[in-house]
């Protein structure tokens, strides 16, 4: 799983959540974290998918026709706001979703302030009545992306002053 970036970077991001950003390098594996997933103290994260169609190709690189269909043939229907619903997060660290599917995820506001170049950071209304953050970064696949750089330490420099506005982020503090 360390080879795969997008798989190993949730685990990252998820571990540093957990526990309130430590440096990069003090990071376990993501195959370490994977072992223990599940058990009593450890990671626990959801991935949605916002496609609900798979793409059997051969090519890794995304189907944009496939993933519209998808989300045509759900437009109307609070599909994907029900999923985030039911999980009821703490945080939602969602790939480049905005552009494609920002009208059919729930409510949102963007907040300027709190945003950075890799992090576009808005509150997120749940329907129980919290307010959580929505950290939309670049797709965890993206082959120009460095784990480190571009994800992992922009979260961790402004994680302090995001958990002044979400109590929700306060996990591992």
């Amino acid at each position: 799983i360390n080879r795969y970036q997008m798989q190993s970077l949730q685990f990252y991001m998820a571990y540093g959540f957990n526990n309130a950003f430590p440096d990069y390098c003090d990071v376990p594996s993501a195959y370490d974290l994977a072992r223990v997933i599940g058990d009593d103290n450890a990671l626990s994260f959801a991935f949605i998918n916002v496609s609900k169609f798979s793409n059997w190709g051969e090519d890794w690189k995304l189907e944009y026709g496939l993933v519209m269909k998808s989300l045509s043939q759900s437009q109307g229907t609070p599909y994907l706001s029900q999923q985030i619903e039911l999980l009821n997060p703490d945080v939602i660290c969602s790939m480049n979703v905005l552009g494609m599917a920002g009208n059919q995820i729930g409510k949102y506001n963007y907040v300027r302030k709190l945003s950075c170049h890799d992090v576009s950071v808005h509150d997120y209304f749940l329907p129980q009545g919290r307010v959580i953050p929505l950290l939309d970064m670049w797709h965890f696949s993206a082959t120009r992306k460095s784990p480190r750089t571009h994800y992992y330490a922009p979260v961790a420099e402004h994680y302090k002053q995001w958990r002044e506005r979400y109590p929700s982020i306060n996990i591992g503090s």
